[in-house]
Formats: C-alpha cells, structure tokens, sequence
C-alpha cells in the first residue's frame, strides 16, 4: 500500500505525480479519511483534471466541501513557497468550469 501521507511530508511530489497518472486510485481511495485536509488538497491539484474530477465525483459531501473550499490554488501557498518553477508546475489550475462542475456536484449531495 503506497504511503501518500509520507510521500506528501517528504515533498515528493514527481513521485505523487506519478502514482497519480497510473489512475490506479484504489490505494489512496482507502487512504483517503486518513489523510490531512492540507494533504488531500495537494494530492487533489497534483491529480491530472480529468482525473480530479472523477474521483471528487466519488467522494461525500463533507470531502466535497474540503476541496471545493480549496479550489483556489493559494490554498497550498505553504506548500508552493520556496519551490522552483518547475516543481510548481507540477500543480494543476483547474479550469473555471469544474468550479461550476464541482459545485454542482456538492450541491446534488447537499445536506442543507
């Protein structure tokens, strides 16, 4: 079982990226709960758009909200700090529209 949580603390994020483009989530789908909301979100914006958008599909409205609250990319500014452009680039912007997919998507499970 991969350790995402380890491999996130070390800034291995090329690794991450790879583990990610695999699109073998099962391993982190049940490491998911376990992990960090700072965590989540930088394994979130690593993932491919295609890709982070059909796993938040999967995902319950309180982890929806999570990362949805975390669209932005400033939300992982400490983790951005001091990285080389290059590295940075491994970060993925999503496109405005999957704000309005994810929104969506958290508003079809809302509990409200």
């Amino acid at each position: 079982m991969t350790n995402w949580r380890k491999l996130v603390a070390c800034g291995d994020y090329r690794g991450l990226k790879r583990l990610l483009l695999q699109k073998n989530l099962d391993s982190l789908r049940r490491s998911w709960k376990r992990l960090e909301p700072m965590e989540k979100t930088v394994i979130f914006k690593l993932m491919e758009p295609r890709i982070a958008i059909d796993f938040y599909r999967e995902l319950s409205f309180p982890e929806k909200y999570c990362l949805f609250s975390a669209f932005d990319q400033g939300s992982i500014a400490p983790v951005l700090e001091g990285l080389p452009p290059r590295r940075r680039s491994l970060f993925h912007r999503l496109p405005k529209t999957y704000y309005d997919d994810m929104l969506r998507l958290m508003q079809s499970q809302s509990v409200l």
